[in-house]
């Protein structure tokens, strides 16, 4: 996802077309506890006890890269529900950094909030 997002696999063409294909709405793991603004590019899976998703995660400022997957799971649902929180603690601290400086300084364009 991370090689896409950069540019590195397809023309800037096809990574354009290719992550608004990703982001169309769709029922998935990463998004669901995500603020509804952010963007999500994203591919879901799903087999008997096992859930995955993969994506590009469009936080401001510092977008990410994120694949969750699930094994042996005994309680899909749960699985799922974990996905989205690990997505979820991802998106907080890359959405923090987005604000902040290497040195955790707050930015200026983060101030006038």
């Amino acid at each position: 996802m991370e090689a896409i997002y950069k540019g590195k696999v397809l023309n800037n063409e096809a990574t354009a077309a290719l992550t608004k294909q990703l982001s169309t709405l769709k029922q998935s793991y990463i998004p669901w506890l995500l603020p509804e603004n952010v963007q999500v590019a994203n591919k879901p899976g799903e087999l008997k006890a096992v859930r995955t998703d993969s994506g590009i995660v469009f936080a401001a400022n510092r977008p990410f890269a994120i694949c969750v997957m699930s094994a042996y799971d005994r309680d899909e649902r749960a699985a799922e529900r974990a996905i989205s929180e690990v997505a979820l603690e991802a998106y907080r601290y890359f959405e923090m950094r987005g604000k902040t400086s290497e040195y955790g300084r707050a930015l200026p364009q983060a101030e006038k909030r």
